[in-house]
């Protein structure tokens, strides 16, 4: 597996921007189409958005990133946070829906992240909320 990024600041939402777009910088240098970086731009946003929100309870804390790629090829995009415990992956919307056709920033949940990374796999682990989204590169579909 190689790292490329591992990142931790506060859970804030001037943070989104910086931490998506140091993902998707990552996806475009590994050779992923404008497509398949937009389904990487889409999911990051939403994941950090879900932690800035809900994580915390309106308390404080951080939010890590870390984007590496095994050796299978798998683009590797986890976020992790210290807040309550949370699995999206077992979400009653946990099933692959439609995502809507104008996003915007937060609000879109579950079935954002479902329609765009091509697996996501939840872990709590020493009071951390652990969520890898995997995206293949050789899947131009969502």
């Amino acid at each position: 597996m190689k790292q490329f990024l591992n990142i931790s600041l506060p859970a804030s939402p001037e943070h989104v921007e910086p931490m998506r777009d140091a993902a998707t910088a990552i996806a475009r240098e590994l050779g992923f189409s404008a497509e398949q970086v937009a389904r990487v731009e889409l999911a990051v946003e939403e994941a950090i958005t879900n932690v800035i929100l809900h994580a915390y309870a309106g308390g404080k804390g951080n939010v890590s990133l870390s984007c590496s790629r095994d050796d299978d090829g798998q683009f590797a995009v986890t976020v992790t946070d210290c807040g309550m415990a949370f699995d999206p992956t077992a979400s009653a919307n946990a099933a692959k829906e439609p995502a809507p056709e104008k996003p915007a920033m937060g609000g879109l949940g579950i079935n954002l992240l479902r329609h765009n990374a091509d697996r996501l796999a939840y872990r709590r682990a020493n009071g951390k909320n652990i969520l890898a989204m995997m995206f293949d590169p050789e899947n131009g579909q969502p």
